[in-house]
């Protein structure tokens, strides 16, 4: 018996592993922390636009492959099957870490701000798994009612389909609808950690802001006061 590369898929997507996320370092100054946090998005960014490409990458392949059947093997779909399923893990990792270290600088910092921006990675990191595993199933042709919520019966289901003729047509129609959910979710986060960029460089302007005037103050306040020798004599004690 055949097994589908969608099977293993659907078995990992289900497995809901824990991603250990990063937080921010304790005894950090707050200026050490949003540097550390603006690095880190910005590599997070350039890793989800790599992504991205990738996803796209494989659409074209599989829509090759539709329409030039011949040249379907099981490698091929089991590679495309295992791409997809490393680029989910680390779109998730991705968004979990972030979720983590928002909720932390909100905590050190009693920022509103990044505490929205963790509660939006949350969202998308635990949606992640559910919508790819619908995906699966309606790209197979089924629907969680089919097999009553039971993995054991969606694999069963999945591995009856890859019996039948068309059983690679099928496979392909498949990781195609898991294709299009990842490229979604992959935008969705792209497009998230932008508005965290622009965020982190706004709350850089306005601290730099405050700073700048909290130093003026100082100045200001601590100024010496010009001598001249009407002055000198006013202060002078006999």
């Amino acid at each position: 018996m055949k097994i589908l590369p969608i099977i293993l898929s659907i078995m990992l997507l289900c497995s809901g592993q824990a991603i250990a996320g990063g937080a921010a370092s304790g005894g950090a100054s707050e200026w050490t922390q949003v540097l550390n946090f603006i690095k880190l998005t910005d590599q997070y960014f350039q890793q989800v636009l790599q992504y991205q490409n990738q996803v796209l990458q494989y659409e074209a392949q599989i829509r090759n492959l539709q329409n030039n059947p011949v040249n379907v093997s099981m490698g091929s779909l089991q590679q495309l099957a295992d791409n997809q399923k490393k680029i989910e893990s680390g779109g998730h990792e991705i968004a979990k870490n972030m979720a983590n270290v928002d909720k932390n600088f909100s905590k050190a910092f009693t920022n509103p701000d990044a505490a929205g921006f963790g509660l939006k990675f949350d969202v998308m990191a635990n949606k992640t798994l559910d919508s790819l595993h619908a995906a699966a199933l309606n790209g197979a042709g089924m629907k969680e009612k089919d097999d009553k919520q039971n993995l054991t019966g969606k694999v069963d289901a999945l591995g009856r389909k890859a019996q039948a003729a068309d059983g690679e047509q099928a496979q392909l129609q498949a990781l195609a609808s898991i294709n299009h959910e990842l490229l979604v979710q992959i935008t969705d986060l792209k497009e998230l950690l932008r508005l965290q960029q622009a965020a982190q460089t706004d709350y850089m302007a306005t601290q730099t802001k405050k700073d700048q005037a909290k130093n003026d103050a100082q100045e200001i306040h601590f100024k010496a006061v010009p001598v001249t020798p009407e002055s000198a004599y006013k202060s002078r004690k006999f």
